[in-house]
């Protein structure tokens, strides 16, 4: 994977949003391990969904 452009050295956050259950836990994941039913171990990366 490689980066769309270079870093400008500033954090910011210029939008997107959290999904929150109702017990109050946020729905992430992210490079967790985990076991599928066909017995191999994989890990969750992130996806990020752009809306216009």
């Amino acid at each position: 994977m490689m980066p769309s452009k270079k870093w400008s050295g500033k954090y910011d956050a210029n939008g997107g949003y959290l999904v929150v259950k109702k017990d109050g836990a946020l729905r992430h994941g992210y490079a967790s391990l985990y076991r599928d039913d066909d017995g191999k171990v994989y890990f969750k990366l992130n996806l990020q969904i752009r809306l216009k």
